[in-house]
């Protein structure tokens, strides 16, 4: 009786036809559907009918890569200034936060430098003051002061640049600096996203924030965005963090002639048990449907390019 129940369900299907992808999903507008299966070894009457409940769910396409985590940022630091080096406040694995003091030279030259500068400025604004309104004199004094001005600005950061002060939070990595060496001036703070230079006299690295820089192969790069989310897995991590594709390369680079494309994912926040020179596994979403109604693959009958499926009705 039972089998003959199901029978006459099946006698009451009404067929609806619907375009099917790769994956078994109909995109309805709502309500609940019904599909019906039949056993792929099962023919003529005695094939037996199974209702199968269509479900809600997300479908996710991704794309696989690996790569290594760096720090998101990295300083190479130098002096702005000449002289010689009188402290050394810092060694490698030292944690520090951007403004803080990491060594510094000798100010004595500098300081009269300024202070000769200053001179200059007072002596050239009172013969301004004493030139003749609008005459060619008060004119070429005027220049003069506003040159002096300048150098006296110049005087007073060098002074300030006797200092050698972190620029970004982090760990420092590199000390090339020893007490008594003379410094040529002229360096800047070098920020990189995922590297400063090895010979900067300190380098700092952050420990918090981190890029994972990976390649993707020629024939899925077509399908990875700028913007798009990353599953990151740091080796041996059982759990992801989230990350967002932050570029893409155009230009390709070639191994064992296999062509690849390098991309930099982002990962988000403050991660704990992320380090630097670990190697990543990625998951990029490059599609995402959601909320969209999941069929049985068994349930789809194909006729030439359609297909179909049987809906129970009522």
């Amino acid at each position: 009786m039972k089998e003959q129940a199901v029978a006459g369900t099946v006698r009451r299907l009404t067929r609806k036809r619907v375009v099917v992808g790769v994956v078994a999903v109909l995109v309805l507008g709502g309500g609940s559907a019904v599909a019906a299966t039949r056993p792929w070894h099962s023919t003529g009457s005695n094939a037996t009918t199974q209702l199968a409940k269509a479900q809600r769910t997300t479908i996710v396409q991704t794309v696989s890569a690996s790569g290594t985590i760096a720090a998101a940022k990295q300083a190479g630091l130098d002096f702005a200034v000449s002289g010689r080096v009188t402290h050394i406040k810092v060694k490698v694995g030292d944690v520090v936060r951007k403004g803080d003091t990491l060594a510094t030279v000798g100010t004595q030259s500098l300081v009269a430098q300024r202070a000769a500068a200053e001179a200059t400025v007072n002596a050239d604004e009172q013969r301004v003051a004493e030139d003749t309104p609008g005459s060619a004199q008060q004119a070429a004094d005027q220049a003069a002061l506003v040159a002096a001005r300048s150098s006296l600005t110049s005087a007073r950061n060098a002074v300030v640049d006797a200092a050698l002060t972190a620029t970004i939070n982090g760990t420092v990595t590199a000390v090339n600096l020893s007490v008594g060496q003379q410094v040529n001036g002229g360096g800047t703070g070098v920020l990189g996203q995922t590297g400063g230079s090895s010979s900067s006299q300190v380098s700092i690295q952050s420990t918090s924030t981190f890029v994972v820089s990976a390649t993707v192969d020629d024939t899925q790069i077509s399908d990875v965005k700028k913007g798009q989310d990353v599953a990151v897995t740091p080796e041996g991590a059982v759990t992801t963090v989230a990350g967002k594709v932050t570029s893409v390369s155009k230009v390709p680079s070639s191994s064992s002639g296999v062509v690849s494309f390098p991309i930099t994912v982002s990962v988000d926040g403050h991660p704990k048990d992320v380090y630097a020179g670990s190697s990543a596994t990625l998951s990029i979403t490059t599609n995402k449907a959601v909320d969209v109604l999941a069929i049985p693959t068994l349930a789809i009958t194909y006729s030439g390019s359609s297909a179909s499926v049987e809906v129970k009705s009522g």
